[in-house]
This record gives structure tokens, sequence and C-alpha cells, in this order.
């Protein structure tokens, strides 16, 4: 299946509102120690709300952070409705360094990673295969095409890409030996190297997240796949050897359908699937023995159907939702890993809803995008202060 067509899929279900390896084991005591109030120490900024056209629209990826300012892409918007690539600081200067055209690459679901002066990102489309694109740019809006995606090699890159090593580390979801996405590293010369094909079946099929790196193994989710076809988490090496260490069943209160990146605290990866739970979602944990285990299962009010990872900041981890809440436009959530579970931010769409990216620490404070919302209603970007 087309990434794109899972993108529809999840969009169309955001508007309705090997066998399983290891055994679940909710965590005990957590029913009751969610809260669904706002924490009265948290302080929320809007910082920005997007135009649309000529300016971005729909930012749905991570916030890069260099000298003083945010960095980052929008899916739509900018000259030709391709998306660009913006600069926005804390008072709220906003500046587009460039709107993308289909030679550029399209549509970009990937946020920006710095490196020395210069940012690398990549595309889910456009380029000269439509199957998106590996890029560099400059603060002045100079951009290099690295790599243009392949349906051979993996084409549709999504999630957010890994700097390790000199390398960066990312995921397509579709194309590969198989055609159901696949695992690469390339270099900051366009050096592109395939690590892993999805296969389907019990092996996964559609990344939609990220990798995340504990103890020299990458870990991470595909959407699809697995004994249930409901998705697994993966643990790979940067050779290539892969290990499904949890296949996803909706059953039981175990989560289905993880679409984002996940993240290490205290030795261990933490994450969130789309639905499963009671249909709304869940946040699990996975320890490096194999071990997974349900810490939160959402709930309406609480926020619903994630598509962002978490962001381990001071001993918790902060996430977002896409919906549910108490206004129904998705909400900031702190969760602990002994399942102490607080909203600590409801979106009402006057500032911001439907956040799809993961939050980004800088300096004790956390900001992220939402993809809708805002004064405009075409996303914003803001910070929050826990």
């Amino acid at each position: 299946m087309r990434y794109f067509s899972l993108v529809f899929i999840l969009s169309i279900v955001l508007l309705a509102g090997c066998a399983h390896q290891n055994a679940i084991t909710p965590l005990p005591g957590t029913a009751g120690t969610s809260a669904g109030s706002v924490s009265p120490a948290t302080a929320f900024k809007l910082i920005y709300s997007f135009k649309g056209k000529p300016d971005g629209e729909r930012p749905e990826a991570r916030l890069a952070f260099l000298d003083g300012a945010f960095y980052g892409t929008t899916q739509f918007g900018g000259t030709d409705g391709k998306g660009v690539v913006f600069e926005v600081k804390t008072d709220g200067t906003e500046k587009v360094l460039r709107s993308l055209s289909r030679p550029d690459g399209d549509s970009p679901i990937t946020g920006l990673v710095p490196r020395g002066a210069v940012f690398f990102g990549a595309t889910q489309s456009g380029g000269k295969n439509n199957r998106g694109t590996f890029f560099e740019i400059k603060r002045d809006g100079t951009l290099k095409v690295l790599y243009n995606f392949t349906d051979s090699t993996g084409g549709n890159p999504a999630g957010e890409l890994l700097s390790v090593g000199g390398l960066f580390y990312g995921v397509a979801g579709s194309g590969g030996a198989h055609g159901l996405g696949a695992v690469y590293s390339i270099t900051a010369e366009g050096q592109y190297t395939l690590i892993h094909s999805f296969a389907g079946g019990d092996d996964g099929a559609s990344p939609l997240g990220g990798l995340e790196l504990l103890d020299r193994h990458f870990y991470g989710t595909t959407f699809k796949g697995g004994a249930k076809g409901l998705g697994t988490v993966y643990e790979i090496t940067s050779e290539g050897t892969e290990k499904v260490v949890h296949t996803f069943t909706g059953a039981n209160g175990d989560g289905a359908e993880p679409a984002a990146e996940l993240a290490a605290l205290n030795g261990a990866v933490y994450g969130t699937t789309f639905r499963g739970g009671i249909g709304v979602g869940v946040v699990f944990e996975v320890r490096k023995d194999g071990r997974v285990r349900i810490v939160h299962t959402l709930k309406q009010q609480e926020g619903t159907r994630p598509l962002a990872g978490l962001t381990a900041f001071n001993g918790a981890l902060y996430g977002v939702t896409t919906k549910g809440g108490p206004k129904l436009h998705g909400t900031i959530f702190q969760v602990k890993p002994d399942g102490t579970f607080n909203v600590v931010h409801t979106f009402d769409n006057k500032n911001g809803s439907d956040a799809r990216a993961s939050l980004l620490e800088r300096n004790g404070k956390l900001y992220g995008t939402t993809v809708g919302g805002g004064a405009h209603f075409h996303g914003t970007v803001f910070e929050l202060t826990p």
C-alpha cells in the first residue's frame, strides 16, 4: 500500500472520530491515576499562526533549533502549495526560507536536522521519481537535492531523521524489495544505503515513525503488518539484522497501529499507538529484554489518536494527541513510567488543533506545532513551560 493511501486512511479515521511474542503486563494501579485538569504550573504560549499561501500550511514535523531560532517544514502552503521551509523566533517573527517546488521535493512531513550551519531534511513526494527527496538547505534558502527516493530502494520517507555517527537514519513508508517500506541510512553527500525492506506479515509493513537509538540498537514501529495486521515494534542494527520485538493485537488492552517514533528513558523505549486500548490509543513501554508493558490507556477526555512520538524531559514523557480532550481538538499530556498521567494543555482550535509532531525540548521548555487551528486555521507553533 502506498504511503499516501495510509495518510488518506488516517485522515478518514480522524474525521470519523510472527505471533504475539511477549506478554503484555498492564501496569498495576494505573486506573484512576489520570487527571483531566491542566496543571497550574504549566504555561502555554502561542508563538505563531500560519496563514496558508504564500506562508506555510499544516506543519506536521518536529521543530529544529539553531542559534536562537526554530526551523521547520510545512506539508502545504508556499508559492506552489507544495510546502515551505520556515524560520520562527519566540517573539513570533516568522520567515519563509524557501517555498518548495516539485523538483525540490514536496509535502514534507519530516523535520529538519541541523548539522553545522545547514539543515538536512526529506520530503514525502516530488523529486525526479515523485517518491520524495533528501535535501540540504542553508538559512538563506539555498536548497540542494542530494538524493531522489525510488520505489525499489524505499519511497515516500516518513517519520523523523535520526543523526548518528555522521549518518542520517530514517524510514520510507513504501517501496523497498517488497513495496512495504524500508529502513535506510544516508550520508550528508547523499550516499544511500538500504538497511532493511519490510516484508509484511510477521515482519511488519508501512513504517510511519522514525528510529530511536538505545544501546547501539535502533528501535522503531510499523503501522501495519505483524500477525494481526495492526503493527509491530522492531529492533534493528545498522547492518540490517532485524527482530520483531512485539506484535500489536488490539486485544486485552493492547495497542494497535503505532505511527510515531519511540523515545528512550531509563533504559527502555516508550511509544504511542493510534488505536487500541479502549479504541483511542495507548502509551507503551518496551524493555531491552523484549518485555512490553502498557503504561497508560488513553480516554476521550485525555486526548485521543496520537500520531506523534513522546519526548523525555525531567524523568517524564510528554506527548500530544490529534483529537479528544475537553475541546475535542487534542491535548498535550505528561505521563510517567509508573503510569501517572496528567493533561497539561487542552487545544481549543484558537490556540491550535490536531498536533502531530513530537515536542522539542530547549532550555527547560517544550516547543511544538499543530497542523490546524490558530488565527488563520492553518496550524501553529507553540511553547509550553512545564
